[in-house]
């Protein structure tokens, strides 16, 4: 597992599925969102001091730069851009942005995660919340809440395998105190106010490229997800939550486009990724790092992935995935269109 696994890890955790483009005849709400990668909308998008960051190689969202994440592109679908709550790292301190957009790149659920090379070190969601408390107190009613998150809990706890073990209680009870926490959050978010909220669970990771090029690794991730999605379930059917409320089977969400994705425009599933890490390592030669290998390591390709960057042109919107772990522009935005209908449904 960890041969596989330790490859992309760190693309993972220190780098991390929308729609509208604005003007519609929905509600209007301001969106507010806590996560990791998969919802970060620009946390890392800084220049750098002492080291390139994303914004010298044209990137600064995890997929296929200048793309949008699945939580940007339904927030301008509800009206209202997203942006970040604090930016920084690649050498610069994290400082307040202003934003709502409280997700970061690499974010454990409630556990701090140390800063690498590129001095990135997200907060867990856990402080997420606290930051947001200490800025704003409570929700307003015209705010609509995103929370997301458990995909890194689950690469660090399938890391900690070695090659060929099978899945233990330590292993299983890492991932189920993770999704307690991360359930946690919607009572949490209730009781300050929230009175519409969306959770996606976690994207079935066997499913990503990173598991399906691992015959060893994609079992192990499949079980843990599972355990993950269906202990998030459960923990959060015991909390207080608001009147207006969807899960998201993201899981479910993606085996259904994998399954069909060439009828949904795409060339590739999830045997091949948008953004060419050799041309990503190339640029981060051309702009003097050290070491270029293991700064996009650390990093993640989809951060620093940009339209000069591409395995071809327009891949965007050729494949489903933009590195082994995150989404391309294309596969947020269909992603953002389900979750509007899912609202939709809803009837808020």
């Amino acid at each position: 597992m960890k041969s596989r696994v330790s490859a992309v890890l760190f693309a993972a955790v220190l780098a991390g599925c929308g729609g509208g483009n604005g003007a519609n005849n929905v509600s209007s709400y301001q969106t507010v969102s806590f996560g990791d990668s998969l919802s970060d909308v620009g946390t890392f998008n800084v220049q750098g001091n002492g080291m390139p960051g994303a914004k010298a190689f044209n990137g600064g969202r995890y997929t296929n730069n200048p793309g949008l994440s699945w939580a940007d592109r339904l927030a301008l679908y509800y009206g209202k851009p997203l942006t970040p709550a604090a930016q920084g790292g690649f050498g610069m301190p994290m400082l307040p942005a202003g934003g709502m957009g409280y997700a970061q790149g690499g974010a454990l659920v409630a556990t701090p995660l140390a800063s690498l090379v590129t001095g990135l070190n997200p907060k867990p969601i856990t402080a997420q919340v606290d930051t947001f408390v200490a800025e704003h107190q409570k929700f307003r009613d015209d705010q609509l809440v995103l929370l997301q998150g458990g995909a890194n809990d689950i690469l660090y706890a399938a890391f900690s395998l070695n090659e060929g073990e099978s899945v233990g209680p330590a292993v299983q009870q890492a991932v189920v105190t993770a999704a307690t926490q991360l359930a946690a959050q919607v009572g949490r978010l209730t009781a300050l106010g929230a009175t519409r909220m969306v959770v996606a669970n976690v994207p079935d990771l066997s499913l990503t490229p990173v598991g399906a090029g691992d015959a060893a690794a994609a079992p192990v991730l499949r079980q843990l997800t599972q355990l993950f999605n269906d202990t998030l379930k459960t923990a959060i059917d015991q909390q207080p939550r608001p009147r207006h409320f969807v899960l998201v089977d993201s899981s479910v969400w993606l085996r259904n486009l994998l399954g069909n994705f060439q009828a949904q425009g795409f060339r590739y599933g999830n045997t091949a990724v948008a953004c060419s890490t050799d041309k990503i390592e190339a640029r981060a030669s051309a702009l003097r790092v050290p070491d270029p290998k293991r700064f996009v390591g650390e990093t993640g390709a989809a951060l620093l992935c940009s339209n000069d960057t591409l395995t071809e042109e327009k891949a965007g919107d050729l494949y489903v995935f933009a590195d082994e772990l995150h989404p391309s522009d294309r596969t947020n935005i269909l992603f953002a269109q389900h979750i509007e209908r899912r609202i939709s449904e809803a009837g808020f």
